[in-house]
């Protein structure tokens, strides 16, 4: 029997590049596919948060908070936020687009662990929820909602004001660790052991 594991039968940790082949982003790239990845991740997170509000009020407004949804609602709606904010921050790029959400497949980089090799599940959740969601919170809708949901089950509030202020404070320290570290990590690569590389250099494109 031959000693190679075919991909089918080794999914998660097959090298997507040689190690000496991997190229960092551009900035461009790198803080393009973070502002596409805000902007759809949050607009996933509050979908079922402001149509579960419309339809429990009957009026066409909106709301950012679940705290403000009335009765059981609030937590169904806390609810399906983590069930969309897991699908795209997670399982998207650890099934569907190995190590990329949607904003870094349009920008065409790829989460990977430090040897070029795909993260695996435990590492994406280190660097996309712990890290990004919560530690790095301070631009991210889901993060708060995260919070939010924490708090109905405890029944008190779990994130203080000041949190948003420490996790801009997280954000900041990690967008200058993307600009000036040699292979571009951040705080969240750190936690999880991960770097950002380029997803189709070389001649042969890889999606």
């Amino acid at each position: 029997m031959s000693s190679k594991l075919s991909p089918k039968l080794n999914p998660v940790r097959v090298p997507l590049k040689k190690k000496e082949e991997l190229k960092k982003p551009s900035m461009v790239r790198r803080f393009g596919a973070y502002a596409a990845d805000w902007f759809l991740g949050d607009l996933s997170a509050a979908f079922p948060v402001a149509f579960l509000y419309s339809m429990v009020t009957q009026t066409p407004e909106v709301t950012a908070h679940i705290t403000e949804i009335p009765g059981d609602y609030g937590i169904l709606a806390g609810v399906l936020s983590m069930v969309f904010i897991i699908t795209y921050y997670v399982l998207v790029p650890w099934r569907l687009w190995p190590g990329q959400t949607v904003g870094k497949r349009i920008f065409g980089i790829r989460i990977t662990d430090l040897d070029g090799k795909r993260a695996d599940l435990k590492q994406l959740i280190l660097r996309q929820v712990l890290g990004l969601l919560i530690l790095e919170n301070g631009l991210m809708t889901a993060g708060r909602y995260a919070g939010e949901l924490a708090g109905f089950a405890v029944g008190k509030p779990l994130m203080p004001a000041w949190w948003k202020y420490a996790g801009w404070i997280m954000g900041t320290l990690s967008s200058i660790l993307i600009v000036f570290h040699p292979l571009r990590r951040g705080i969240h690569d750190y936690l999880a052991g991960t770097r950002v590389v380029m997803a189709w250099d070389g001649p042969e494109r890889k999606g």
